[in-house]
């Protein structure tokens, strides 16, 4: 059921880009750049169940994106992350019929390598609305090393580009996923 969810919104979405990519080629004075370089910070809430440290956690990110057509952007994505904290107990039983309970509470740390794909869907000279998709890779450690699928979905995202020739830009996403919900960004495009 997902995947024809999915499968259904990007084609839907390639349908509506393909239309406003006709519509918008007309304005052949504006610069259309190529390369994009991105750091993000973001974060959300995890665990409501457990203590207020575990209640946050956050993650950075860089990434690198090429522009093809004017609404489609391929990249490569580098997240590191700070996760929620995972507690472990134990008890060790001894000879003389006594015991001991152990505690220890770590926080996860993880990173993630994943491709991206970026489609928007409103091109302004100063703001763009976009969404996004990734999948990749994601080792987290915390006493020991767990491999997993990363994935990142962006709903809507914002980027207000500025500067001389609007190189420079700044915004804001909201998604799901490894990176969080929410996710403030900033870069440059050349």
């Amino acid at each position: 059921m997902r995947r024809i969810f999915f499968a259904t919104i990007i084609l839907l979405s390639t349908f509506a880009l393909y239309a406003q990519e006709e519509a918008i080629s007309d304005k052949k004075s504006e610069v259309v750049y190529k390369h994009e370089v991105k750091l993000s910070s973001g974060g959300s809430l995890h665990d409501l169940d457990n203590a207020p440290a575990s209640l946050f956690y956050g993650s950075c990110s860089f990434a690198y994106f090429y522009r093809p057509i004017k609404w489609f952007w391929f990249g490569i994505n580098a997240v590191g992350s700070v996760g929620g904290i995972e507690k472990y107990t134990w008890r060790e039983y001894y000879p003389d019929n006594t015991f001991k309970d152990f505690f220890i509470a770590k926080r996860n740390f993880g990173f993630a390598l994943a491709p991206e794909l970026k489609f928007s869907y409103l091109n302004r000279k100063k703001i763009i609305l976009y969404s996004a998709i990734s999948v990749g890779y994601c080792w987290d450690a915390v006493a020991y090393v767990k491999n997993h699928v990363y994935f990142q979905v962006t709903c809507i995202g914002l980027s207000y580009y500025f500067g001389k020739n609007n190189k420079g830009f700044v915004g804001l996403e909201y998604g799901g996923g490894y990176k969080g919900v929410f996710n403030i960004h900033g870069g440059y495009r050349f």
